[in-house]
């Protein structure tokens, strides 16, 4: 979907607005905000989902926001049947350990991985100059 220097991705129940080069002022911003939000608007409501979960959105803000292995290891203990599953199904480097329930357990899966695997879990707890997380 594309509109002259903006283009539309669409995934799941997510709508983004992408466009080439910089605003040079509010208005400008506003005035983008303004025809998306008009675009929204006119799509039927007889093809958009009547409820949205966003159960999952907010296990993945979670995991987003640990910073320590021991943090991870208290969120895996404190995550129901649901959020286990969810956590599988994520594509997280944390989704290998889903159904670990202590600290034994995470160690003996951690050394059963592959050397990628084991890079792409302790990347998560890696910080870049700035103190952001690594992408």
């Amino acid at each position: 979907m594309a509109h002259d220097d903006w283009v539309f991705r669409a995934e799941r129940y997510l709508l983004g607005c992408i466009s080439r080069g910089r605003f040079n002022s509010v208005d400008e911003v506003g005035r983008r905000i303004s025809e998306v939000m008009g675009i929204v608007s006119a799509i039927p409501t007889s093809v958009l989902p009547e409820h949205v979960d966003h159960s999952e959105d907010d296990l993945l803000a979670r995991i987003s926001r640990l910073t320590t292995i021991d943090e991870a290891l208290a969120l895996l203990q404190s995550l129901t049947p649901e959020d286990c599953q969810r956590l599988a199904q994520s594509g997280t480097p944390l989704a290998i350990m889903a159904d670990v329930q202590t600290p034994e357990e995470a160690l003996a899966r951690f050394q059963g991985l592959d050397p990628q695997k084991k890079m792409e879990l302790m990347a998560m707890f890696m910080r870049v100059k700035d103190g952001t997380r690594r992408g």
